[in-house]
């Protein structure tokens, strides 16, 4: 038995360590834009995290979009 047309696909679906891996960055950076305001939009699934693929491309559209002040560590 094959799941209705509306069920999104899991292949739609990407995890926090592919993300970091797509953007770069460690886990705990994802975790972060996950939980900023108007950040990465991600849905729980018992114990793990999932960013719906549209989502990912729709937040990375608007970060480019929107570059914020880059201030180097260590220099003022």
């Amino acid at each position: 038995m094959q799941p209705p047309a509306t069920t999104p696909s899991l292949s739609r679906f990407l995890t926090v360590p592919a993300v970091a891996k797509m953007l770069m960055v460690t886990h705990p950076t994802v975790y972060k834009i996950i939980n900023q305001p108007n950040g990465l939009r991600a849905i729980r699934v018992g114990r793990n995290v999932r960013i719906p693929y549209d989502a990912f491309e729709a937040w990375l559209a608007g970060s480019a979009a929107k570059p914020g002040p880059y201030k180097p560590k260590g220099k003022k």
